[in-house]
């Protein structure tokens, strides 16, 4: 794991260190982009059109797949 890396992509880390990552701290670029992007989305197509709404429970799914995978690597679903 490159700490820097990931430090380069959490614009406050470069003038402030947070070690309370229990609950609260800033989110890296590339989920502050993928929230845009969803919230974009649901503005111009509506959150609970099909295709909104399906991708939503996809990412949900894999949300569940991608924790469950983290907590226990041997089991597969």
């Amino acid at each position: 794991m490159d700490v820097n890396a990931i430090r380069q992509q959490i614009p406050v880390c470069q003038r402030a260190i947070y070690v309370n990552t229990g609950w609260s701290g800033p989110s890296p670029r590339c989920v502050v982009d993928a929230i845009k992007q969803r919230l974009d989305w649901e503005m111009e197509d509506g959150p609970t059109t099909p295709e909104v709404h399906q991708r939503g429970r996809e990412v949900q799914r894999e949300a569940r797949e991608a924790v469950a995978h983290l907590l226990n690597p041997g089991r597969r679903e």
